[in-house]
Parts: C-alpha cells; structure tokens; sequence
C-alpha cells in the first residue's frame, strides 16, 4: 500500500467523521421502529466518541444511560464508623455502534449490546463488518443496513425493547455469522463452529475408512480344495438311536408333567361331602337274659 492510499482513506474518513451525526439523526428520524427507544433512552450519535468527542478516529451512535430501578446500601463513613442507609439506582447503558478507523485505514464496525446492571450478556461486542475503503460508508445503502442491525440489537439486548420477528432474526443471524468476543476473548463465528466440527468427523470417519483399507485383508478359503467328508454308516446309527432316545425321555417327561398337573386340579377341586343319617339303636328293656345253666358231671361207672 502506497502512502497517497493511506492518505485518501483517511480523507474519506474524515468525510465520513464530518457527516455522520447528520446521516444517523435522519436514519432516527426515518425509521419509526426506534421512536420508542429515543423516548425512552437519549439518542446519542457522537463524532470523536462520548468521552468529549476528541477522538477523531472515532464515531459513536448509541442510546445513553438510564435508571431502572433502585436498591438500598448501607455505607460506613471513615470518620465516625457508623453504618448509614444510601438509596443507589441500577442504571442501564444501551447498545453502541463504533466505527473505528485503523492505522492502515480500513474501518471496523463494533456492536456492543446493551448493558444491564448486575446481569450478564451473551457477548461483548459483535464485529458487524470490516471496511477496506472508508469510501463506502458515504453509500447510505451501507450506513442504513448497520442502522437496522444496531435498532434491532438495542431492542433484542435492552430491558424495555419491544422486538418483533425480523428484529429476532436479524439478532440471531449476526450472532450466528458475524465474530463474537466474549469474555474479552475470540469466541469465533456459530458458523465457523460448526464448520469445523463437520470437517472434523468427515476427517475422522475418513481417517478410519483409509485405516481399515490398509490393514491385511485375511485370505479367502480356495473352494476347490474343500473336501468333503462323509459320515460312516455306524456314526449315524449310533447318532440316530441316542436322537431317539433322547425323544423318550422327554416324551417321558412330558407325560409327567401332565399327571401332576392332573393331581393338582384334583387337590383344587372342593371335595363334596354327604352326611348319612344312622338310624337309632333300640331302648334296652327290663328283661335280662336267662342264667347260665349249672354244669352237672356224671360219675364214672365202676
């Protein structure tokens, strides 16, 4: 790059710097979907940047900072030691859109959400686009389309923000295809992710295909010198008889299995039982049977 190059990029940048709080004031003015923030929230589009505006490679639109709500704190004063109660109000700052121009003279677009006291964001910032020729920015196509990014981020990423559909997808997409940082570190693209990890199980399932393919193949059995061989006549007899016998016994077996559970219905079943009737044994009378008669013995004749 020639330094004349240089040069004219930061020319055009500097064109840039001088219009850009004119461009996005009527970008406000236009689009109706961001009335509701800049009643809420201050619009603020800032050549050189908010900290006085004396950074001239620096241009700032954001909306500014406003109170939510208010918590109750107890601080000690360093000369008496006595705790006293401080009423302290939760403030929200809301997104940032930066152009920031480089030494070589590109430009980089930034868009930090809106940050929310004592809540965590998904990302730092997001790096919307990287300009080469600072030119570009004058095309209003250009500035408008990092408008509607940044509108529908403040309304996605904001306490108060009322987003609808597009707002949602243009959010998810920026998020999705752009490079985020997080925790002032790289965390790449969604897309990239994704990419990667593909290309990763292509390569490892690739990776085992050519493996196996250069593994020894064992060899196949030549069918031509398989020999086949025939039982004897004796073998089979004896292999018939003890298939025979082993059909008895479970014939057997079966046939016992059958008489038990034949018993078994038969201690189930209720056993009916028939109460006979004797008849009654006739009342004794008063006569008694007759004495035994005496025993006479005859003398023997002399």
């Amino acid at each position: 790059m020639t330094v004349d190059l240089r040069i004219q990029k930061y020319r055009d940048y500097e064109t840039f710097f001088l219009r850009s709080k004119a461009i996005f004031r009527a970008y406000e003015k236009v689009d109706t979907h961001s009335h509701d923030l800049s009643r809420t929230y201050s619009f603020c589009p800032i050549p050189g940047g908010r900290n006085g505006g004396h950074e001239k490679r620096l241009v700032q639109i954001f909306f500014g900072n406003r109170p939510f709500d208010s918590t109750t704190q107890f601080v000690t004063d360093d000369k008496s030691g006595i705790p006293s109660r401080h009423l302290r109000l939760l403030t929200e700052a809301g997104a940032l859109l930066q152009y920031y121009r480089e030494p070589s003279g590109a430009v980089t677009c930034l868009l930090m959400p809106a940050q929310v006291e004592n809540r965590c964001c998904r990302e730092d910032f997001i790096v919307l686009d990287r300009i080469s020729n600072p030119l570009k920015l004058l095309d209003r196509a250009v500035t408008w389309r990092h408008w509607k990014y940044f509108i529908s981020y403040m309304h996605c990423t904001c306490i108060d923000g009322d987003p609808n559909l597009l707002d949602r997808a243009r959010t998810a997409w920026i998020r999705f295809r752009k490079l985020r940082v997080v925790k002032n570190e790289e965390a790449g693209t969604v897309l990239g992710k994704w990419f990667w990890k593909s290309v990763s199980f292509a390569l490892t399932v690739g990776l085992s295909g050519f493996l196996l393919l250069l593994l020894p193949k064992p060899p196949t059995p030549d069918v031509s010198k398989v020999q086949v061989v025939q039982e004897s006549p004796d073998t089979m007899r004896a292999r018939d008889a003890e298939v025979k016998r082993l059909d008895d016994i479970a014939a057997t077996m079966s046939s016992m299995s059958r008489d038990i559970d034949f018993l078994k219905s038969l201690t189930s079943t209720p056993i009916a039982v028939k109460v006979i009737e004797l008849p009654e044994k006739p009342k004794d009378t008063d006569t008694s049977p007759p004495p035994p008669k005496p025993v006479t013995h005859k003398k023997k004749s002399q």
